[in-house]
């Protein structure tokens, strides 16, 4: 059962893959921007340049990096960084999951202060907001959120968002 198993997943993988191939190309773009992070590079990447590499970081359009303390490969050229129990392994495909989520983090983080402005936040994830209101008011809140969380930050021209919420 194991065997097949694996075999299905693998061919499942595989097709994926194949069918879109810029997924897996990016992943090899992100290999090379985690050597030029090891090197100290300074290397913009991203949609208009948003992001920038330095030495074991990346500088998100926010101004803040996200750090990857001790960064380096080993013999067999796997990327590794300390997080300060352990060594983690990083590669490509994980590099662009922490980027993609930081991103969102950031986008709804300044939607959320928008909507802070006008409505009480009752809590937030990456990508979701919760806002406390009356119930004579939740229909006029939910469109008031649902068009401010459309709106695309500076730095993201071109970024295709559109919010979406229920009560």
């Amino acid at each position: 059962d194991r065997l097949v198993h694996c075999a299905v997943a693998d061919a499942l993988v595989n097709r994926y893959r194949d069918r879109y191939p810029a997924i897996p190309a990016y992943w090899k773009h992100m290999e090379r921007i985690l050597d030029a992070m090891i090197r100290g590079e300074d290397v913009a990447f991203g949609a208009h340049g948003i992001m920038r590499t330095g030495k074991e970081c990346v500088w998100m359009p926010n101004g803040l990096p996200i750090r990857y303390h001790g960064l380096g490969r080993d013999e067999q050229g796997q990327a590794s960084y300390f997080n300060g129990h352990e060594r983690v392994k990083i590669y490509g495909g994980l590099l662009t999951e922490n980027l993609t989520q930081s991103l969102h983090r950031s986008i709804v983080a300044g939607q959320m202060l928008e909507i802070a402005e006008v409505l009480k936040i009752g809590c937030m994830t990456h990508d979701d907001i919760v806002a406390v209101v009356p119930d004579d008011s939740a229909e006029l809140s939910l469109q008031f959120m649902v068009q401010t969380m459309g709106k695309v930050p500076e730095w993201a021209i071109g970024l295709p968002l559109i919010g979406e919420g229920k009560i």
